[in-house]
């Protein structure tokens, strides 16, 4: 079974109007792998209409809202628009008929198929997950695909820790070698670093989350102390570090953010900057050094920084 085919569906919002356009698009997804979750295909007889579409679009990850004078106009599609921008829902929008573009979207890059089907169609698909190949690979190449794809989704590059502007003379953590950073004993402040994205996918990418992933968490030695000191500058993003991170022999762990505004990067655009706090990471009662990665989540998969260590 193919990845596409064990993803999520993607919930069609939609208006009536566009009936036709909508069960023609379904169908040729379906048909080359893609998982969508369409009303008119996918209530069973006797099962509630409301309660039916209130679960789907619960529990789809992903939105396609099909763009028309009808559909932005709707009530039913603003709504579920609205919905999946809370829940920090992937959505795409496919434009179907000129139209205004609704404001809660003029910052998500659409999909036009106002003129050419095919094209728009192999972006959806890619959107989607579903691998666009001239040709079968061989047997058993499909993971070996699966993780040259991730790799070039774009690259998390870990610049260094956010030098704080009110104490210039005495930075909380340096690096000390190559992705290797250390503590000041005498200052307990959370590390924020200066993070930048590429997009390397030769496409478009929706940047959804970020966060940290840790793997190890071994005893180290030296002074574990220090008052503290909260860092002056805000980070623009923070995650929080569980307690039970503060022991050795832990488990593989990770925690997210969601960024504000789900951002979309074009294949030429600049690289995307952010800063991150780890909040509670600081432990002043036992020395450590803690094996991290910080991680990316897109509307196309999920990308990790190299491993850095972080000395306390």
């Amino acid at each position: 079974m193919s990845t596409a085919e064990q993803a999520p569906p993607a919930f069609f919002s939609y208006a009536r109007h566009d009936s036709e356009f909508v069960l023609n698009l379904a169908e040729d997804l379906r048909q080359r792998g893609a998982a969508v979750w369409l009303d008119q295909l996918d209530i069973n007889p006797g099962e509630r209409w409301d309660d039916a579409v209130e679960r789907a679009l619960a529990n789809c990850p992903k939105m396609l809202v099909i763009l028309s004078p009808k559909s932005v106009g709707s009530t039913n599609v603003m709504d579920e628009v609205s919905f999946a921008l809370e829940e920090h829902k992937v959505i795409i929008p496919v434009l179907y008929r000129d139209c205004t573009i609704p404001f809660r979207l003029r910052r998500v890059q659409y999909i036009d198929m106002r003129q050419d089907y095919e094209p728009g169609l192999q972006e959806l698909l890619r959107m989607l997950g579903v691998a666009i190949a001239g040709g079968g690979a061989p047997e058993g190449a499909q993971v070996e695909d699966e993780q040259e794809h991730k790799k070039a989704l774009a690259k998390l590059i870990v610049r260094g820790t956010y030098s704080n502007e009110n104490r210039q003379s005495a930075q909380n953590w340096r690096e000390i070698g190559h992705r290797r950073f250390h503590r000041d004993f005498e200052v307990a402040a959370d590390p924020v670093f200066d993070l930048v994205v590429e997009n390397t996918s030769g496409g478009s990418l929706l940047l959804l989350k970020t966060g940290i992933r840790i793997l190890q968490r071994k005893p180290g030695t030296g002074g574990v102390m220090g008052y503290a000191e909260p860092i002056k500058v805000q980070a623009e993003y923070k995650v929080h570090c569980y307690e039970e991170w503060k022991r050795f022999n832990l488990d593989d762990k990770e925690v997210w953010v969601s960024f504000e505004d789900p951002m979309w990067m074009n294949k030429d655009d600049s690289p995307f900057r952010f800063t991150l706090c780890l909040e509670n990471f600081c432990d002043t009662d036992s020395a450590s050094s803690s094996e991290i990665r910080f991680c990316l989540q897109t509307s196309i998969g999920t990308v990790e920084s190299e491993s850095i260590w972080l000395e306390q």
